[in-house]
């Protein structure tokens, strides 16, 4: 059973509208075209999975042609250098954005004006921070069936029906290519969902926080004891 971890940025930012000027001003400072897929990872660990996320973008952008969104990313890292050879090799350039770590006020702007968010990720301790992040933005969201991510999206009870939440293999290029497809194909629908979830997600925030409190101070307190 996953402890979730609970959204590290205020729900209350992640949802709050941005005027168009502080969006457009965020977009031209690192060079982002609309519209976009946002991944907004924290690092480019291996298990990140960036890798089989920029093979699927160039097979998509093959596919897709002018309907394929850009990716940005906001984290580069150790492994900045080695996704850079292979962004040029697939030649996406101009359609994949690495800004690096960006503030909260620029991250929450990313949110906001993205297209949709996707998460690759192959494994995570205690959910994913940018999923719950997502929907707290109303935002649809795609992302690797891994048990964290599945147990977390069944939380928030957004595993029922078709809501906003889309999954894929993460050790699958082709699952990923195909699930951004159908997310793409279906995007006016889940973005419409995505705030219905928005407001079913943000009264939990509290509950998230209370929740990870009491199971760490049981923890420590076993330590103590033992």
């Amino acid at each position: 059973m996953v402890t979730h971890c609970p959204p590290l940025i205020d729900g209350a930012v992640l949802a709050q509208g941005y005027s168009k000027t502080e969006t457009e001003a965020v977009l031209a400072r690192y060079h982002i075209p609309l519209p976009f897929a946002l991944y907004p990872a924290s690092t480019t660990h291996t298990h990140k999975n960036h890798t089989r996320l920029l093979l699927a973008w160039a097979i998509l952008k093959g596919r897709l042609g002018t309907r394929c969104p850009a990716l940005v990313c906001t984290a580069r890292g150790h492994l900045w250098p080695a996704l850079r050879a292979l962004i040029e090799a697939l030649g996406l350039q101009g359609s994949v954005v690495f800004t690096d770590t960006v503030d909260t006020a620029t991250l929450a702007r990313l949110y906001q004006s993205c297209a949709f968010v996707i998460v690759p990720t192959v494994y995570e301790g205690g959910g994913s921070g940018p999923v719950v992040e997502a929907c707290l933005a109303g935002k649809p969201v795609l992302c690797s069936r891994i048990p964290q991510i599945e147990e977390q999206i069944h939380y928030y009870g957004l595993d029922s029906g078709q809501r906003s939440a889309r999954f894929f293999p993460a050790d699958s290029v082709d699952g990923i290519v195909d699930a951004t497809e159908r997310v793409i194909d279906k995007l006016s629908e889940l973005e419409f969902t995505a705030r219905e979830d928005q407001r079913r997600v943000l009264p939990l925030v509290p509950r998230l926080w209370e929740e990870w409190a009491r199971f760490y101070a049981k923890q420590i307190r076993g330590m103590v004891t033992d």
